[in-house]
């Protein structure tokens, strides 16, 4: 849907939407350009509809109020993923409500990916969303993978404010390199624009806004002076209007601004339900969910802010955003000159970007020793097992090259796998299934025709896969690497 001039945004509804099943999404099927872009490895590289992806790590920081929904926990994952393969850096991570556990949450999810010290983390310690009630309601699973999933911050009082963690981040990055993924209500970056306005001008490319009646809204207050799910909006009111009005859009470096509504009908994480993944992850969604899936709001806004805003099938609509106090949006696409843009998703596509998203967050983290792109020298097959000739079966798409054939090389993180790979002569790749504590079972395959490899009953097997070397370049024989 493509909004037309002078479209009230007013209170767009983000928990009203229906709970569709694992049926509905199931019903929209990968296309198949999309399937011969999935099995090139296209996607990982570029973005699912071969929009070109960032040529240097996109320097990221999230801003999430993680904790009343899950596609926050959905959107942290695609944002490490994201960093695994090259295309980001996650510098820091904030949480905007006073949801004392939330930062812990994102907690957990960072050090799943052993990223538990490399990103800045803050908390907005304000009085909104803070009361007893607030707290209860924003718990539907944090402590849950926190118990379950240890990591080094629990709550609030163990990390900075969020203006003190935002100020370290932005002046340790260049000029003009920073994205912010906003995916909660913007009490953090209003705080921001107030105590730093010419720091963040300085530093700040753009800013991706997950926007509605409930961020912008202060969790759908409709104007009022509560919030039906979160309770007073004393601490939020009128900080979506005060961040949209004072992003300097005429500054030396001026920041763009992208608004995106996109994902009530993109539903994500049901896949979990059919055997892939592990962890905190897969975890938050089976708890919130029920075992089914739900919408990609965050994820789809996170994606946007590192692969670009062409690569999820999606365009921008330029125009420009006005918010009023009370968080209701008009977009004037006959005044297109203020640097802002909404971002659209081609509705016939939802299923493809489903496919993508489910991808990423069921996907094992690579935990290399490098802290971005440990595993930017392969790509991502999901659900596809490579298997080579077994008795009188013929290949799956493989050969097998552990001995015996149907035997793994040992558990070991992704990234080690991938190492595994890269020492054996005639490996191209690995097939690996997910183990617990984040680690992978891995099975060494060569002579890899990953059309051939089994797929849509193998969700919990991937296949990755090497990458070409590029002209000049040599790889070296496993004798040359002893």
């Amino acid at each position: 849907m493509l909004p037309v001039a002078g479209l009230s945004l007013a209170f767009a509804p983000r928990l009203t939407e229906l709970q569709l099943n694992e049926k509905l999404r199931l019903e929209h099927e990968l296309t198949s350009r999309a399937r011969f872009e999935l099995e090139r490895g296209s996607a990982e590289a570029t973005g699912l509809s071969g929009a070109p992806g960032p040529t240097k790590p996109v320097q990221l920081i999230t801003d999430t109020d993680l904790g009343f929904d899950v596609d926050d926990v959905g959107a942290i994952s695609v944002a490490n993923h994201l960093q695994d393969i090259g295309a980001c850096e996650l510098l820091a991570v904030v949480h905007n409500t006073g949801f004392a556990k939330g930062i812990g949450g994102v907690s957990v999810v960072n050090n799943w990916y052993n990223r538990s010290s490399s990103v800045k983390l803050g908390a907005y310690k304000g009085v909104w969303a803070s009361s007893a009630a607030a707290q209860s309601a924003q718990d539907r699973y944090t402590t849950t993978i926190e118990t379950r999933y240890p990591s080094p911050v629990q709550d609030s009082s163990q990390v900075d404010d969020a203006v003190t963690a935002y100020k370290a981040a932005l002046s340790a990055a260049a000029d003009g390199s920073v994205v912010i993924a906003s995916i909660g209500e913007p009490t953090n970056l209003r705080d921001l624009l107030k105590a730093e306005p010419a720091l963040f001008a300085r530093k700040v490319k753009q800013v991706h806004y997950m926007d509605g009646g409930y961020n912008f809204g202060c969790a759908d207050a409709n104007g009022g002076a509560s919030s039906p799910y979160l309770g007073s909006t004393a601490g939020c009111a009128g900080a979506a209007q005060y961040v949209v009005e004072h992003v300097d859009a005429q500054a030396a470096l001026p920041t763009r601004q992208l608004f995106s509504l996109n994902g009530g009908d993109v539903l994500s994480g049901g896949r979990f339900s059919s055997g892939c993944g592990l962890g905190p992850v897969k975890d938050a969604y089976q708890i919130w969910t029920g075992g089914n899936s739900r919408p990609s709001w965050d994820l789809i806004s996170v994606y946007f802010a590192v692969m670009g805003t062409a690569s999820l099938y999606s365009s921008e609509r330029q125009g420009t955003m006005a918010v009023d106090a009370a968080g209701a949006e008009t977009f004037d696409t006959a005044n297109a000159t203020s640097n802002q843009a909404q971002v659209w998703v081609d509705g016939e596509h939802n299923g493809d970007v489903v496919r993508r998203l489910d991808d990423v967050i069921c996907s094992s983290p690579c935990r290399g020793d490098t802290p971005i792109g440990a595993c930017a020298g392969y790509t991502m097959n999901s659900g596809r097992n490579c298997y080579g000739a077994r008795g009188t079966a013929t290949s799956h798409g493989a050969t097998d090259l552990e001995s015996p054939p149907s035997s793994s090389c040992g558990t070991m993180t992704l990234h080690e796998c991938m190492k595994r790979c890269d020492a054996t002569d005639g490996c191209e790749g690995v097939t690996v299934t997910p183990q617990p504590g984040g680690l992978v079972a891995c099975y060494r395959k060569g002579a890899i025709d990953i059309a051939k490899c089994d797929y849509g009953n193998a969700w919990g097997f991937d296949t990755w896969v090497k990458k070409p070397i590029a002209v000049g370049q040599v790889r070296a024989t496993s004798a040359e690497r002893a």
